[in-house]
């Protein structure tokens, strides 16, 4: 008789392998397959809502610039305000061009904020600053009011502005062109509505109310202004421009 067959060999399985398990790829490929149709879903709905509030606010920012320029039309047509405050607003891309209208700086206070602003005229521009501060700006009083936290005044803010010249600038001729004094510290004073507010010569810090700001330092005591008269013109600057709406608006309108 024949011989018996061969029983069939076992397969070959290398140490720790495991089979293949069919059913095991589907469910993994169907979860894949559900958490992505998911996150597609998600991503069109936050596309969705970004849309609506891009619009929303597209429509609130065409309402809220239709409303200031009503009022603010009146100002520059007759080039007064309610307050009696003459208004003008000037886009320079230097400080020698936002003084260009002035013959000389008597009864001028320039008011700047600091990061992005005096910081950048400093450090970026010294020699044309520099020019002008010493130059036809010599006369004038100047303060920086800056949003930077109140207890960064005596810490970091003076110091500084003081102490630390720019590379262009080893003499520091800039602190000299602003009069701040060595070793001054930043006093802590209270406004009308309690707040708390730093000054010191050449300092006023009220966080964002920066028109509140200058209108503060500008009633202090000789012992930190120095000897300067009330201002005739105030020029501020400021590379935010919410910034200078909200000084205009302050001054112009007392909101």
């Amino acid at each position: 008789p024949p011989p018996a067959p061969l029983p069939p060999k076992a397969p070959h399985l290398k140490p720790h392998s495991v089979p293949s398990n069919p059913f095991a790829n589907f469910v993994l490929k169907k979860t894949n397959y559900e958490e992505e149709n998911q996150r597609e879903k998600c991503e069109a709905k936050q596309a969705e809502i970004r849309d609506r509030e891009g619009e929303e606010g597209r429509k609130l920012y065409g309402e809220v610039r239709e409303a200031m320029m009503a009022k603010w039309e009146p100002v520059l047509k007759q080039g007064k305000c309610p307050t009696g405050v003459e208004m003008e607003f000037v886009k320079s891309d230097s400080l020698k061009g936002s003084l260009a209208q002035l013959s000389d700086t008597n009864g001028v206070l320039m008011a700047f904020d600091l990061d992005g602003t005096l910081n950048d005229m400093k450090r970026s521009d010294s020699a044309n600053t520099l020019e002008m501060l010493t130059g036809k700006a010599s006369e004038a009083e100047k303060v920086v009011v800056t949003a930077a936290p109140l207890t960064q005044c005596s810490s970091t803010v003076l110091p500084d502005l003081r102490d630390d010249p720019a590379t262009d600038d080893p003499q520091n001729k800039f602190s000299a062109s602003f009069g701040f004094q060595r070793n001054a510290l930043c006093e802590k004073h209270q406004y009308k509505d309690g707040s708390e507010i730093q000054v010191s010569h050449g300092i006023s810090m009220f966080t964002y109310r920066k028109a509140e700001a200058i209108e503060f330092y500008l009633g202090l005591s000789s012992e930190i202004r120095g000897n300067f008269p009330p201002p005739r013109h105030i020029i501020f600057y400021d590379d935010f421009l919410s910034n200078t709406e909200q000084v205009a608006n302050y001054f112009c309108f007392k909101e």
